[in-house]
């Protein structure tokens, strides 16, 4: 895959448009799942013409559009600061908890300048061929006992989709967060609410939900940019419901795409992979994802760099033989980030277990410094262990259908160790992301 500029001119370009805070990027006209209906659970024929379209395709190699469309604490800090309100930690409350004319022009002014085409074509210079669009329920659908401030972002998403269409960039749609809540995150909307797969009337507002956007994405002028729609971001739930939703989405999906579009569909949880190969779950037309983060327990906080990449390894191991076996599999969210130190990480105000300072951890391993905030104050150290972190998870990865980061980018100054961006720009992620430093292999 080639560059359409030289090295020294696609670094200039990424600081520049970095440290002004706006940027872009997207592929070449293969990929990895579009149009295979399955790996596993089809005829032999069928079966034939999926090996043979799998030699075709290309390698997922992406980024997601964190913190836009759902905006979060940690990639935009300063969004929920200048509300003056601590008690501000999530959507639901940056839209009940401040004047919501001040709500309104905060959030307006972040959705009209995050993420803009610039973004989308500096993705696709930097050789990445895939974003994932993390949409929430309320970018479409607003109840009346609901505070979400709707404003512009579904038509934000659509034209999104364009431009990646543009510069040749696939994308897969994200249903981030669902009515009710599906997890209690703070990126479901709410906080600690998790109501989703118990109440009907949530879980057919979603399906309603999903019907609408696989309806708009299979339309002509969209081309095939959009390959897939995960219907649930992180379900923390009965996965006997989700597996229903599932199959329910599948048929809604393919039905509004002509069977073109894939149904995504989350594990739960790399430790739930092996149990969706005997659920009631679809296999024609889907695929899995997974989300292996390694910040979030004391166990990996406490595990040094050779166990992470161990850990890493098996990972890739089990992820190559569910994509072999079963269907195409996506590691679609993952961090090079060696630490939970990033500000408001683990929710607002919260602390981190690095350091010892989030409510309930067991035991300190370090001091934060040199390991938080811009990425041109990491020590040399950390910025070599993420750029180990980051080739360990990607040769990894791409043992199975490939892999997209967590995230693009973040507000300057804020959590770059969880920025591709930051990390082109400082050194720890190569321009060309098939370049390969630290010659890590997995046995």
């Amino acid at each position: 895959m080639g560059f359409k500029r030289t090295s020294a001119q696609l670094l200039l370009t990424v600081a520049v448009a970095f440290f002004s805070h706006v940027s872009a990027g997207i592929v070449p006209q293969t990929l990895s799942f579009r149009d295979v209906p399955s790996v596993a659970n089809v005829t032999n024929a069928t079966a034939q013409a999926v090996a043979n379209a799998a030699q075709q395709k290309t390698m997922i190699r992406g980024v997601n559009l964190g913190g836009f469309l759902v905006i979060e604490s940690f990639i935009t800090p300063t969004l929920f600061s200048r509300t003056n309100n601590s008690a501000i930690v999530d959507e639901w409350t940056f839209s009940t908890l401040q004047p919501r004319d001040q709500a309104a022009r905060l959030l307006q002014g972040h959705l009209d300048s995050f993420i803009t085409e610039r973004d989308l074509a500096m993705i696709s210079d930097l050789g990445l061929n895939h974003i994932r669009l993390p949409i929430p329920f309320y970018a479409i659908d607003v109840a009346p006992d609901e505070p979400y401030l709707k404003l512009n972002r579904w038509e934000l998403a659509k034209q999104v989709v364009r431009w990646a269409g543009k510069h040749n960039v696939r994308v897969i749609v994200d249903l981030h967060s669902l009515p009710g809540g599906q997890n209690g995150y703070d990126h479901s909307g709410k906080t600690g609410q998790n109501l989703w797969a118990s109440n009907q009337t949530y879980f057919d507002r979603s399906l309603a939900i999903v019907k609408i956007i696989a309806s708009e994405f299979s339309k002509p002028e969209y081309g095939s940019t959009v390959i897939a729609i995960e219907p649930v971001n992180e379900p923390v739930t009965n996965l006997t419901r989700v597996a229903e939703y599932y199959s329910h989405s599948r048929d809604i999906i393919s039905s509004a795409s002509n069977s073109t579009i894939v149904t995504l569909m989350d594990d739960g949880g790399p430790q739930n992979l092996d149990s969706w190969r005997t659920r009631p779950a679809p296999h024609n037309m889907s695929a899995m994802s997974s989300h292996p983060y390694l910040v979030f327990n004391d166990a990996d906080i406490l595990s040094n760099r050779t166990e992470k990449v161990e850990k890493i390894c098996a990972l890739g191991k089990m992820y190559q033989k569910f994509n072999d076996e079963e269907m195409y599999l996506v590691v679609d969210e993952w961090t090079p980030a060696f630490t939970d130190c990033a500000v408001n990480l683990n929710g607002r105000g919260r602390g981190s277990r690095y350091d010892g300072s989030f409510p309930g951890s067991k035991g300190r391993r370090a001091t934060c410094q040199g390991k938080v905030g811009p990425g041109s104050s990491f020590s040399a150290g950390y910025k070599q262990m993420l750029g180990l972190m980051w080739e360990a998870q990607v040769v990894s990865y791409e043992r199975a259908a490939g892999w997209m980061q967590w995230t693009w980018k973040t507000e300057p100054g804020f959590a770059e160790d969880w920025s591709y961006l930051a990390g082109v720009v400082h050194g720890w992620i190569p321009q060309d992301p098939t370049e390969r430093r630290f010659n890590v292999t997995c046995p």
